[in-house]
């Protein structure tokens, strides 16, 4: 069945996702994998949504125009069943990668770039800022779900990523 991947930004107030999901409701489609976090004030959201190709076709012709009355951007992307972006493969293994260090520019990009150096496609990133206790230098946390490649030497990468981890002051946890 096709599918279509929604992302919406936009002012956050109490009633938007009933908003949302109302309107996706009348038109019949399926919600498959979201997320919806508030963020700085702004409501983020991407959603995949599934139907068959009229719905879908009218979902694409009104929800972006029904998303500003909501006070919404919205964005649709179209996926189908042989190309559903997913990296996960035969070929490869998915771990989960945790690192906490002492909050400061570039500790997302490093991370990812030292991934990247290992082939990997990060299907899941969330990061949390805390502020340090008793006023002590406040910690950057990021969890990650990482594919990659079957071959992929693991001793390797938990050297990288543990030598990363000491440059930042921190730690990387990874649940392989």
């Amino acid at each position: 069945m096709p599918h279509l991947v929604i992302t919406a930004v936009g002012p956050d107030r109490a009633g938007l996702v009933d908003d949302l999901t109302a309107h996706l409701q009348a038109a019949n489609v399926n919600i498959g994998d979201s997320r919806m976090a508030r963020l700085g004030g702004q409501f983020a959201l991407i959603m995949e949504v599934e139907g068959d190709a009229a719905q879908l076709t009218s979902l694409r012709n009104d929800l972006p125009s029904a998303g500003e009355q909501f006070g919404l951007t919205i964005t649709l992307a179209a996926q189908d069943d042989a190309t559903d972006g997913s990296a996960e493969s035969a070929d490869t293994t998915t771990c989960r990668v945790t690192v906490t260090a002492k909050d400061r520019p570039g500790i997302v990009h490093k991370v990812a770039h030292t991934l990247y150096g290992f082939d990997a496609n990060i299907e899941d990133l969330t990061t949390h800022p805390l502020e340090g206790e008793y006023g002590a230098t406040p910690t950057f946390n990021m969890s990650l779900t990482v594919t990659l490649p079957k071959q992929t030497d693991m001793n390797q990468l938990r050297t990288a990523l543990n030598d990363l981890a000491n440059d930042l002051g921190g730690e990387v946890v990874i649940d392989d």
